[in-house]
């Protein structure tokens, strides 16, 4: 756990995650006008994890994969 919270107080470990997503986005053909959603939204994610504040990162990563898994489209 001592590992982890040494790699999120690096800025560079927000840097490969933007990375990251650039190539996820870039692999799947994504619309390149996602980018800069999905560059503000690592950022505003990284930053209560760079100062250790986890309860307020924590939504941040349940919202991220309910966003990823969930439909846009509700069943009919």
């Amino acid at each position: 756990m001592n590992w982890f919270k040494k790699r999120l107080a690096e800025p560079t470990t927000y840097i490969g995650a933007g990375l990251l997503a650039q190539a996820v986005m870039v692999l799947t053909k994504s619309n390149p006008a996602h980018l800069e959603v999905v560059g503000s939204v690592i950022q505003q994610a990284s930053a209560p994890l760079a100062a250790g504040d986890y309860v307020s990162a924590v939504p941040f990563f349940l919202s991220g994969l309910m966003a990823i898994f969930m439909s846009e489209k509700a069943a009919k």
